[in-house]
This record gives structure tokens, sequence and C-alpha cells, in this order.
């Protein structure tokens, strides 16, 4: 519990100094689902062009998550975005399409619903350190998800609550069928990262608005805690960790 509490403390104060430093980073999510928003007003124009508009969505998807990866990388290693896409937004994407590629396939063999939603629902949790482990440790492909799934047994409980009190307000926000649909609706990319996007769309009431908003805004800064809790916890232990804390 103390090293819990530990880990909660200095990550909160990271995310803190970060956002001191660059205040905007709290609009990146804001931004990503803007993108996301006008890609599919494009796609949606493209629909004559059959079979082909899935291999867009896919290829379109995989790019805009990897570049928000090189955005955040840029803001957690050195304060600064990478706000044109760079090599490493390339090398990011390919990790991201090599992994979309896989579950898509895996959802066409099972499809998605009922008992088999249960699957993606899983794949949510089991594989949402991975965005972190792709754009701040290089990982890429099956030692990627090695490495998830050991980052997962080390520091199960130090993950798992942040994510559970992110979601649980983003269900106050948004409504819990909002998140459940989220989770387990067609966005894969999402699934398979846990990289945390909301799309903008639907009502365009003004509560509604003002929710998305809110919401991203909080995602924002979830998404810069998380980074910051992965460069804590990743390769150390609670001892470790309790003694480089009379150093920070």
């Amino acid at each position: 519990m103390k090293d819990l509490i530990q880990v909660y403390a200095l990550g909160e104060k990271k995310t803190r100094e970060t956002l001191q430093t660059a205040p905007w980073s709290l609009l990146i999510s804001l931004g990503l689902s803007l993108v996301f928003y006008l890609f599919n007003l494009l796609v949606s124009r493209l629909i004559f062009m059959g079979a082909i508009v899935g291999f867009i969505v896919a290829l379109g998807y995989a790019a805009i998550v990897a570049y928000g990866m090189s955005i955040y990388e840029g803001v957690l290693n050195r304060g600064k975005p990478k706000l044109v896409p760079s090599r490493e937004s390339l090398k990011y994407l390919s990790a991201v399409y090599g992994i979309y590629f896989i579950l898509m396939i895996a959802r066409l063999i099972t499809g998605i619903g009922g008992s088999y939603g249960n699957i993606f629902f899983a794949l949510f949790f089991l594989l949402n350190p991975l965005p972190e482990a792709i754009y701040l440790d290089q990982q890429r492909g099956v030692e990627g998800l090695k490495h998830v799934l050991d980052f997962w047994k080390r520091n199960f409980f130090h993950w798992l609550l942040p994510l559970l009190i992110y979601l649980g307000l983003q269900s106050l926000l948004l409504t819990p069928q909002g998140m459940i649909g989220g989770i387990l609706g067609s966005d894969i990319v999402n699934q398979m990262s846990g990289f945390t996007v909301i799309r903008i769309g639907g009502s365009w009431d003004p509560v509604f608005i003002l929710r998305q908003i809110l919401s991203l805004l909080f995602t924002g800064w979830y998404m810069i805690l998380r980074g910051q809790l992965y460069r804590i916890l990743r390769g150390g232990s609670a001892r470790k960790r309790a003694f480089m804390a009379h150093f920070q």
C-alpha cells in the first residue's frame, strides 16, 4: 500500500510538472478527436469505392493513433510536441497497424457481440499499457505483447486502479452505455491498445457537447498521468522505487 501511494504521488507530481511546462497538452485528445471526426467525414464520402474503403479506414485510424503517440512521446520526454509527422510516427504506424491487422483478422473469425464481445472487452484491459510500451519503450510485435504481459504481472494494481477510476468518471460524463459501447464497438484500434481517444459525434445538444469537451480534457490529463506512471513502473520493483524516492 505504501508503494502504491508513493507511485501515485510521484506520478501526480510529474504530471503537474509536465502540465506546467506544456499546459496545452490537455488539448491533445481534443485535437486528435477532431482529426478522427474529419477523417470519418472524408471516409463517408468514399463509400462508392467499396471494399478498399476498409483498408483506408484501417490505415487512417492507425496513422492517427501513431501520430498521437509521437505527440505524447515528445511531451513526456522533452516537454515539446512533434506536431509534424516524423520518422518516429512512421515507426509507430507500423507497430500499431501490425497489431490492428492481427485483431482485425481475429474479429472476422470470431465476430463481435454477445459472448464474443467479452473477448474484446478483455483485450481492452489486457493490452491497455501497449501504447506506452510502443512510444516510450519502442516495443514492437510479439516482444511488445510479452512486455505488456510482464508489465501487468509486476504492476497489476498500480495500473488497474487509475484505469478503473478513469472509466468510472468517464461513465458519469458520457453514461455507462456510451463507455461500454466505445469499448465493444467497431473501433478496434482503441480496443487493441486502450489508447484513449474519444470520438466527437452524436447529439449537438449543448449539454452533450460540454460533456464531450470535459471528457476530452480529462482524457488529456489522464494520458499524461498514465505516461508518467508507466515511466515510474517499468523495469522497477517496490524496493527499487523506495530507494529512488529519496533522490526524486
